[in-house]
């Protein structure tokens, strides 16, 4: 029980868990030269080797890039703009031996083109390795996309406002993953997509480190993103039970050019298809005022080093999860440690909008397995027997908000 915390409040999701595609027939230094890396650098690589390692299992691919774009962004349908056809990526002649800054740079050129307000000088993308964390310890992503900003960070990664990243390296020798018709790489028994060579893990468990630290920063369902491999590409979207990846693409071709139409097709996306909790809303501090009254507003605020503004927090009821009961807290979310899969527990302080009370909320994935009980019912049932020691429970349910773009039933991952 949190000191000065009266009633808890629990928020449970539960993640769509992707079949794995059926087998066809057919992480490192990130400096610009060969320098030795420093002692953050090894110890940061060792990490996300150790990660790549763990996951073992949790990688879905390869899927065809195509059915990626259309199924993940519902491009069918009626109301959703369609992508301009005329428009031509502009990353032809990729010349070799670029360093990885002009990669970038020439990454974000061409990707400001397909953005709606690409006319603007300033796009929102922007190089990740200028910019320095002070709180979370993952590095910087190569490219990364803000967006609803009137002036991106450029000096300090803000993990709270990324909207996906890009990673980039010069060569396929980083590719964490290994395609159906690729005999040459090694890679799991159990696991053929999943390479196993030192480099290529590494690569992997960076990847999933910065979608990882995004979903902790922030309140997200899934989080897109992009790994770039000299002229070739895949697209990714993780959620908490999984990484859907494609198969390695061409990104400098000028026809079919999915890297071209998955920016496209983001930018143009509701904030649900691109992760977003949206039990969760940003208001302004003067609603924040009329709501709770400005005193009460500064000790939520002061609870958050970090705090950015407000957001209210619906709660799904006890006993039906219909009912939504409003909380005021301070964004971003604490960016607390974490598994990068499975149930990915975190804590936040919240103000109880009816009953007037700071409660403790615990927010957290859910296995939503027959015999798996709702923590409700299990202190339901606790305190029906007069249990002692155990924290108050308010309310607490499976959030309204749906995690995929599309109904559950209807995901069959369409391998290549």
């Amino acid at each position: 029980m949190v000191k000065g915390l009266r009633k808890l409040r629990t928020r449970h999701r539960k993640p769509v868990r992707n079949p794995s595609p059926q087998p066809s027939d057919s992480s490192h230094s990130d400096s610009e030269t060969e320098e030795i890396p420093t002692a953050a650098e090894v110890e940061r690589n060792r990490r996300n080797k150790t990660l790549g390692w763990e996951a073992q299992g949790h990688f879905v691919g390869p899927v065809d890039p195509a059915w990626f774009i259309d199924y993940y962004f519902n491009i069918q349908e009626i109301d959703k703009p369609s992508f301009p056809v005329g428009s031509s990526p502009t990353w032809t002649g990729l010349r070799e031996n670029i360093s990885k800054v002009d990669m970038r740079q020439y990454i974000i050129d061409g990707a400001r083109r397909f953005l709606k307000d690409h006319v603007k000088e300033s796009s929102g993308f922007v190089q990740g390795h200028s910019a320095e964390d002070s709180a979370p310890d993952d590095g910087s992503p190569s490219i990364i996309y803000y967006r609803d900003l009137l002036t991106p960070p450029r000096s300090k990664l803000d993990f709270s406002n990324v909207e996906y990243f890009v990673e980039a390296q010069t060569s396929q020798a980083f590719d964490p993953f290994v395609d159906n018709d690729d005999n040459d790489s090694d890679r799991y028994e159990y696991y053929p997509f999943e390479a196993t060579a030192d480099l290529r893990m590494t690569t992997r468990g960076q990847i999933l480190a910065y979608c990882t630290t995004i979903a902790r920063s922030q309140f997200r369902t899934h989080v897109f993103g992009v790994i770039i491999l000299g002229n070739c590409a895949r697209l990714f979207r993780w959620d908490p039970s999984s990484m859907v990846v494609t198969s390695l693409f061409d990104y400098t071709n000028q026809t079919d050019n999915y890297l071209a139409q998955f920016i496209w097709y983001y930018d143009n996306a509701s904030p649900l298809t691109r992760g977003h909790d949206t039990s969760i809303e940003h208001i302004s501090e003067t609603q924040a005022y009329d709501f709770v009254g400005q005193e009460i507003a500064e000790r939520v605020k002061a609870i958050n080093p970090y705090h950015s503004h407000f957001c209210t927090m619906n709660i799904p009821d006890r006993e039906n999860g219909e009912i939504q009961h409003s909380h005021l807290i301070s964004y971003p979310p604490p960016c607390q440690p974490s598994s990068s899969f499975e149930r990915m527990t975190r804590t936040v302080q919240a103000f109880d909008l009816e009953t007037k009370e700071f409660v403790f909320v615990k927010d957290y994935w859910r296995d939503v397995a027959a015999e798996a009980e709702k923590e409700g019912d299990i202190y339901t049932l606790l305190e029906k027997h007069n249990i002692p020691n155990i924290a108050p429970f308010g309310n607490g349910n499976d959030i309204q908000c749906k995690v995929c773009s599309k109904d559950s039933e209807d995901s069959v991952l369409r391998p290549v």
